[in-house]
């Protein structure tokens, strides 16, 4: 039997050309007056979520946010969403939390938060933790929920009183962590007093190698190399090999030459490379 071929034929108006499309021309003045529309609509939308009704009437008080972009944060910040390291180190006082940090707050407590209308006090080393908050356990935790609330649930506003609690005791623990590894080193040309240095005017310094057992301590496990990274971004120090900790005698003076200056840090900067290595 003959053999019938198929043929899939280009249709004629197919062959007249390709259609392009042309770009939309927008003038300057328009694409700013766009942007400043969008980051006021943001903004509204972030106050509104902030200053809700009452969490747990009848309506759902979860709002779909617009994705925070980083022009319209802090510039430390480089990533989306993510704290920089002078907003760790901002809500260690307790000055009022800032628009971004209760945000995050209200973030959490929408997630933890049971059926009814609070939080149980169960889930506060949760939500500590998932806040970032160093050296939290559940006793701490517990600590901080019966100095704002004598219940076993919290709301929203309590839950913020005890996050505006729960910077300072960070760094109070980082203190007390610092003095753990800390010691007294000689130092020439290096003032033996400064900030946060005992009352008897002995200077505590912790030297660069003890950094991977004071983050251990403090809830983090890192590399050289990652530390290196943090101490080149938050003291602009290189130092390219792991130091070696110096051998002190029982007066914790050094018995060899004398220490490099440049490898010992007061607990400011500790705290410093602690909040830029959370923020990396």
């Amino acid at each position: 039997p003959p053999i019938r071929r198929w043929t899939l034929e280009v249709p004629k108006h197919a062959l007249s050309g390709r259609t392009v499309l042309e770009p939309i021309e927008t003038s300057e003045k328009q694409g700013k007056l766009e942007k400043v529309s969008r980051s006021q609509a943001r903004t509204h939308t972030l106050e509104a979520y902030l200053h809700t009704g009452p969490i747990g009437s009848g309506l759902s008080s979860r709002v779909s946010l617009p994705p925070l972009e980083s022009c319209e944060l802090e510039g430390s910040r480089r990533i989306k969403g993510c704290r920089g390291a002078s907003e760790y180190l901002a809500r260690q006082d307790r000055s009022a939390l800032s628009a971004h940090e209760k945000f995050c707050v209200k973030e959490a407590f929408l997630r933890f938060k049971s059926s009814s209308a609070d939080i149980n006090c169960s889930d506060l080393f949760d939500i500590l933790s998932h806040l970032g908050y160093l050296g939290i356990t559940d006793e701490t935790a517990a600590m901080l929920a019966k100095e704002v609330s004598r219940f076993s649930t919290l709301d929203f506003k309590e839950l913020l009183k005890v996050v505006e609690s729960a910077g300072p005791w960070e760094r109070e623990h980082l203190q007390t962590t610092f003095e753990g590894y800390a010691a007294s080193y000689s130092v020439k040309g290096r003032s033996a007093k400064e900030p946060g240095d005992p009352p008897d005017g002995a200077a505590r310094f912790l030297h660069a190698a003890q950094l991977p057992f004071l983050l251990h301590a403090a809830g983090m496990t890192s590399d050289w190399q990652a530390i290196r990274e943090t101490l080149l971004q938050a003291l602009d120090l290189d130092v390219p090999q792991q130091p070696q900790q110096p051998r002190l005698e029982r007066d914790g003076r050094d018995p060899d030459a004398e220490i490099e200056e440049r490898m010992l840090f007061s607990f400011e900067q500790v705290n410093l490379i602690l909040a830029t290595h959370r923020a990396a």
